[in-house]
């Protein structure tokens, strides 16, 4: 997988995006993701387990897709606001293509 820190081109960025997304678990926690959100609350929102949404939700903030923050016990992840607009994007094509798919 790409590193984010390491990609200097534009296009390969939107790429590393569209790569990280384009996995169903993975897309269902960023429509999440419209607040902050803990770790277990995702979990259990999605009904996956708390360490599967660990590793995904890792994964992001590798990419700079999400930030997080710790609060006692729990961290706590949000949207990066420099991918905001991109992923809002991303899921509300998503969402066309699936209204598209049920008519």
């Amino acid at each position: 997988m790409l590193n984010m820190a390491k990609i200097e081109n534009i296009e390969d960025q939107k790429t590393a995006i569209l790569e990280v997304l384009s996995h169903p678990g993975r897309l269902k926690m960023m429509t999440l993701l419209d607040g902050s959100r803990s770790v277990n609350q995702i979990a259990e929102l999605l009904d996956m387990s708390q360490s599967y949404c660990s590793q995904v939700l890792a994964k992001m903030v590798e990419y700079n897709l999400v930030t997080h923050r710790k609060h006692k016990l729990e961290a706590f992840y949000t949207i990066a606001p420099e991918h905001q607009k991109a992923i809002e994007t991303v899921i509300e094509i998503a969402r066309a293509y699936a209204r598209a798919e049920i008519d």
